[in-house]
Parts: C-alpha cells; sequence; structure tokens
C-alpha cells in the first residue's frame, strides 16, 4: 500500500502517529475534518486523550476491513455471506440442528427426525413398504436369506462421503440410517463428522444403537456403502457389525424390473419416472464432497443444509421405493406393474429364475393385454420355453404355431416350428415349406431383421432347411428304408 493511500485512511479513521501525539502535529479545529473526509462526530473519548478499550476494538475492527485481513479472535469464525451479519452465524449444531453426542472416542452431530408411516413421500406413502412379503423381497433380489427379514427391524442405510474412489482416504462423513419403530414412527439418524476427529465416536454409535438389524436396505450399497463403512471400521480397530447381515440392494431389483423404460437408474432418476419426487432446494450430489471439504476451511456450516436435506430424500426415498416394489410384485401376472416393458422385464426374470409356471401366467396376460408387436415377439418366445421346459409337449407346439402365425418372418419360430415338425410330427415337406416361406419373407425389403444375410438365425434356418431337403431325397430314394433313418430326431 503506497503513502498516498496510508494518509488518506488515516484521516478517514482520525487516526495519528506517535510523533504527531507527542508534537501535537496534526491536530485541527475542533469540528473541523480532514480534507476530502466525510462530515462525522469525534467520539467523546477522543477528545478526553485517546479512544476507550472498545472504541479501540472498533478502530481495529474498521482497519482490519479496510485492510481485507482478520484478527487472531476471528480465525475460528465463518465469514459471513455478503449482504449478511456476521451475527446470524451459529454453531454446526444450531445451524443444522440435532445434538452433538459424546463418546468415550470423541463426539459427533446427531440429527434426529420422526415421520408418522403415513407420511407421504412422493406419489407413496412410507408404510407402503410394509405390504412387501419378505419372500418377494428375496425372489426379486435373489437372496433366500431375505425371507427372514422383519421390515421392523431393518435399516435403510445411506453415506455421503468424501469421492467415490474408495480406499483408505475416503470418508464417510455423514451416515443416515432410517427404522421404523413403535408409536407408528418412521425414525431417521443422520451422523455428521465435524472433523475426521468425529469419524471413530460416530462409528461406535451406529455399532451400539443398531447393532443387529434384521437386514439392510441401500441402494447400490453392496458396491459402495457397505464395503466403504467396513474398511473405516478397519482403520480404526473396530469390528463391524453387519458383516453377515443380509442386505437388500434395490439397485439390482431396480435394474431387474425396470431397466428397459429406465435408461438412467441413477436414485434421482428413479425418484422422478417411479415415485413422482420433486426436490426443492436440493444440491447435486456431485458437489457434496466438496462443499464439505469446504467447511473445514471456512466453519461456516449454513452450506451444509441443502446436503442434509439431500440425505434423508434418499433414505426416505429407499423407504418408498420398496413400497413401489411392493406394489409391482403383489400380482403374480405383472398387471400391478404401470408398463408393459415392465412387465416384460418381470417374464424375462421369471424365466432366468427358473420359474416357469409364473412366467406363463405373466406372458399369457401381455398376449392378452399388449396390442405393440415388437414386445411380442419376445414374449411368444420366452412362453414356448417356458413350456419347453415344463414339458408340456402339446402345449409347446400349439404356442410354437402361434408364434409362427403372429409373425412368419421371424426365423428363430420358423426354425423351433420346422424342427418340431419333422422330429415330433415326421412331416418334412410342411417342415421344408415353412423354412422357405420364410427365407424369402426374410430377403425382402422391410424385415423384422437387419442384415439378414448374415443373421445368426437366418444361417441356422438355412442348415435346417438344407438337413430337410437331403432327408426329402433319401427319403425318395430309399423307400424301403426303415421309419427311422427317413426321420431321425432333429437338433
Amino acid at each position: 500500500m503506497d503513502q498516498r493511500k496510508l494518509e488518506q485512511l488515516k484521516r478517514a479513521l482520525n487516526l495519528k502517529t506517535g510523533a504527531e501525539l507527542e508534537t501535537g502535529q496534526g491536530k485541527k479545529p475542533e469540528g473541523e475534518c480532514a480534507p476530502g473526509s466525510p462530515q462525522r462526530d469525534v467520539p467523546a473519548s477522543l477528545a478526553e486523550g485517546g479512544p476507550s478499550e472498545d472504541e479501540n476494538s472498533l478502530l481495529r475492527r474498521r482497519l482490519r476491513s479496510a485492510l481485507g485481513i482478520s484478527g487472531g479472535d476471528e480465525k475460528l469464525k465463518a465469514a459471513p455471506h455478503p449482504g449478511e451479519e456476521s451475527e446470524t452465524m451459529d454453531p454446526v449444531e444450531r445451524v443444522l440442528g440435532g445434538r452433538i453426542v459424546s463418546r468415550e472416542r470423541g463426539s459427533f452431530l446427531l440429527v434426529r427426525h420422526e415421520y408418522p408411516v403415513t407420511t407421504r413421500h412422493g406419489d407413496l406413502e412410507l408404510e407402503t413398504i410394509l405390504r412387501f412379503s419378505p419372500e418377494s423381497a428375496a425372489w426379486i433380489a435373489d437372496d433366500p436369506a431375505l425371507c427372514a427379514m422383519d421390515w421392523g427391524e431393518t435399516l435403510f442405510i445411506d453415506t455421503e462421503t468424501t469421492g467415490v474412489a474408495g480406499g483408505a482416504g475416503t470418508v464417510c462423513f455423514l451416515i443416515g440410517v432410517g427404522k421404523f419403530v413403535p408409536d407408528g414412527m418412521f425414525r431417521l439418524d443422520q451422523c455428521f463428522m465435524r472433523d475426521f476427529d468425529d469419524e471413530e465416536a460416530m462409528l461406535d454409535f451406529l455399532d451400539e444403537e443398531y447393532p443387529a438389524p434384521s437386514a439392510l436396505v441401500s441402494y447400490n450399497g453392496k458396491s459402495f456403502d457397505l464395503p466403504l463403512l467396513r474398511n473405516r471400521h478397519v482403520q480404526h480397530r473396530m469390528s463391524f457389525p453387519w458383516r453377515n447381515t443380509p442386505h437388500f440392494d434395490l439397485v439390482h431389483a431396480v435394474r431387474r424390473l425396470w431397466k428397459r423404460r429406465i435408461e438412467d437408474c441413477s436414485l434421482a432418476s428413479v425418484e422422478r419416472q417411479l415415485l413422482g419426487v420433486i426436490r426443492t432446494g436440493d444440491v447435486p450430489g456431485y458437489q457434496i464432497p466438496r462443499i464439505w471439504l469446504d467447511f473445514l476451511v471456512r466453519r461456516d456450516p449454513r452450506p451444509l443444509r441443502p446436503v442434509l436435506y439431500h440425505h434423508r430424500f434418499d433414505i426416505l426415498s429407499l423407504v418408498t421405493l420398496s413400497g413401489r416394489l411392493a406394489e409391482g410384485l403383489l400380482g403374480r401376472d405383472g398387471r400391478n406393474l404401470d408398463e408393459a416393458d415392465d412387465r416384460l422385464s418381470l417374464l424375462r426374470q421369471c424365466v432366468k429364475k427358473r420359474d416357469y409356471a409364473r412366467a406363463l401366467e405373466v406372458a399369457d396376460a401381455l398376449l392378452e393385454d399388449e396390442p405393440v408387436p415388437g414386445r411380442l415377439r419376445e414374449v411368444h418366445a420366452l412362453r414356448s420355453l417356458s413350456l419347453k421346459r415344463l414339458g408340456r409337449a402339446e402345449a409347446y407346439a400349439d404356442a410354437l404355431w402361434a408364434w409362427y402365425r403372429a409373425f412368419p418372418d421371424d426365423v428363430e419360430a420358423a426354425y423351433l416350428l420346422s424342427g418340431w415338425l419333422a422330429s415330433a410330427r415326421r412331416d418334412l415337406f410342411l417342415a421344408r415349406r415353412i423354412c422357405e416361406e420364410t427365407l424369402e419373407k426374410t430377403a425382402t425389403s422391410g424385415s423384422f431383421y437387419r442384415d439378414m444375410a448374415e443373421h445368426p438365425g437366418r444361417i441356422r434356418l438355412e442348415n435346417r432347411l438344407s438337413r430337410i431337403i437331403a432327408r426329402i431325397e433319401r427319403q425318395s430314394g430309399r423307400k424301403g428304408g426303415s421309419s427311422s433313418e427317413l426321420f431321425g430326431e432333429e437338433d
């Protein structure tokens, strides 16, 4: 700062150097201000020989403000936002709510909310999940251990971390646990780490408060949240109490039922499209680590308010998303699911799990209700496969005929039907006609398949046609041949 600016600052604040006080230089007539300075009243204490202690503090604050520096007593105070007074700054527990929990290992901030089970989150009430049978959860999760789960003793968990890379340097600065409690309430605890030394006390509290849940529910928790929590326990030489607890990871159930319709299966996207949840005043998830790290430096807890809001919504969405799953899986035929794509996904899941009886119920309902031909191709294929696996030969043949009549250009339908005609019915001429007609249809433009000349199904059908023609020629040249020679089993 140059000499001219220092002189202006001295005049504005009515400051004097030690030499000026001794010699009386720079003294202005009473009531007169320095040239160029605004007219103002001089504190009475100045006229009495110098400023008081409080006025000295005021002058120091004005000087620090003008120079853009802070005093030692202000280092731990957060700088106010523009337009706000410093008096609005509160401790973390007052700004974010909750209370400080002290443990032998330290302390942390606990923010607790309780919601009546009739609280609506989006389109559903929290209690909707209580209609979700554990058997349905185990079925869609493909985990028989979930059959013994009790929703009243299940924990809904979510974490906010300093990054997504994992490893020893990643910590969970915010851990949320939700649970249904007596008196018709849902309790949501948010454990917040004010600094790195709060972590051990926070983990110790969770281990003691929730030692043996019936099951865990998370969103992508199997791949991220639980391994990270386990690593943090290892870092502090603590045993992990949820190591063998059954875990219902909703992200896998969502992909199994809704992936065909919802390309982005992030929780935020699922909230909008399946739950009707609209967030206001939220913060994007990718900004959350930076906000917490910035809090460690500035100690301003106000930007953390939307972080805790975001975190609470994540946990409440776990509850209602489980409820949405419960509604969709209530009926065996899939009609409780909203869209045909969802019902087709359920059908594929039934076949994958070899639940062929339920697959037939879902397929028959789709064939009755679904007007879009593109989806029905796969429905016919999965229905035929289910009947074959169940050993229902006559129904399997009828299903192949229904598939072929609905889609005569479908090479897979023609391949299976011609094989059944040649082996079971021994009708080589009808099998040959079906192959030839289908190959002719697929050769025309506008076929369902693209690049049919190189399509694996077309190549298989051409090979089958060649074998059928060869057998017909052998039959014509060996009229005395045995039936087994003429009509061997087709692959």
